[in-house]
């Protein structure tokens, strides 16, 4: 059956650098230019989207930049110790301009995620596969071990994670489920995990409708409901496939809906929030905006005081005051 509402996060994304420490071969973010941006060009676009509506803004970076010496003497330069510390102020930063960062920064120790907790309002970090003969065929420089265990050191923090799988990368069905199964050990542990994401990867002039089939689909869908209840099942609402007509029992949010691009695509830009809602509407979908932070996460009370300063004045406005029910 199809749903009647769909939740979503009108959302800023922000590459704070498109260098990365580790290589991917579906990858279309990577881009080693060996830019960070610096405070002002993040001040000026957050600004700029200050009154658009828009609560959440996302921090994104490539993965390892420790590896990378260029973006490292650029941070040094700045007088940061670490990419951390940086990237701490700049969620400062987006705080005093009452908006909401969220981090997909990569894998992260216990103590980074320590110092960031006061200023962000969640986590994203897809698991992506579990499988080790994944990872070494398609994910160059990247630690399965390290994904868990910054999944693991969020719970013990608190801090409300964004997770998911990929689909259309050259893994099997066998190698997404026991992927999610990882996530669900995870979030069993601490029940941190408020969503799970369905992460279809976009290949240059793929034609295709969708990189699965749609029993596929649902069982992958089932399985996140029957080991995760109260986590939510998300599939962004650019997906190739319109699963809104056939895989959707299950499914109560289409995740980010981004001004520009998304940071996964960049062949052209995210369709526009009017364009989505027109589209889904057809369906018979209307759509609720949402904060970085699902409602059930907000409810077990793990928010720090600067964020939830920021948290309280959103929920005034009337399309966030079911985050007090």
């Amino acid at each position: 059956m199809t749903p009647s509402t769909l939740t979503y996060s009108h959302t800023l994304l922000i590459p704070l650098t498109r260098t990365c420490g580790a290589a991917c071969s579906y990858c279309s973010f990577k881009n080693d230019d060996g830019k960070l941006l610096t405070f002002d060009e993040i001040e000026n676009l957050v600004r700029q989207y200050f009154d658009t509506g828009i609560c959440e803004v996302a921090l994104s970076s490539g993965q390892y930049l420790n590896r990378t010496d260029s973006i490292k003497k650029q941070w040094s330069e700045r007088g940061y110790a670490s990419f951390i510390h940086y990237v701490r102020d700049i969620c400062q930063l987006v705080l005093e301009n009452q908006l909401l960062p969220s981090l997909d920064i990569g894998p992260m120790s216990y103590s980074e995620i320590e110092a960031l907790a006061p200023y962000v309002t969640s986590v994203k970090l897809l698991l992506e596969n579990i499988s080790t003969d994944f990872a070494q065929q398609f994910q160059t420089g990247k630690s399965i071990d390290d994904k868990i265990e910054t999944l693991s050191d969020a719970g013990l923090l608190g801090v409300p994670v964004t997770t998911g799988i990929l689909i259309g990368a050259g893994e099997t069905q066998d190698q997404r489920k026991a992927t999610i199964e990882a996530i669900a050990e995870v979030h069993g542990k601490y029940g941190h995990i408020q969503s799970v994401i369905l992460q279809m990867v976009y290949r240059e002039n793929d034609k295709t409708d969708a990189p699965l089939k749609v029993r596929e689909f649902q069982d992958l869908i089932a399985l996140v409901k029957s080991t995760m209840p109260d986590a939510v099942v998300s599939i962004p609402a650019n997906a190739p496939a319109a699963w809104y007509d056939s895989v959707a029992v299950g499914v109560s949010d289409i995740g980010n809906i981004y001004e520009g691009y998304d940071g996964i695509d960049w062949s052209k830009p995210f369709p526009k929030l009017v364009e989505i809602e027109r589209t889904l509407g057809r369906k018979g979908i209307a759509l609720k905006p949402r904060f970085p932070i699902f409602v059930h996460q907000f409810n077990r009370g793990l928010v720090q005081e600067g964020v939830s300063r920021v948290l309280r004045g959103w929920m005034s406005k009337k399309e966030f005051t079911y985050y007090y029910d």
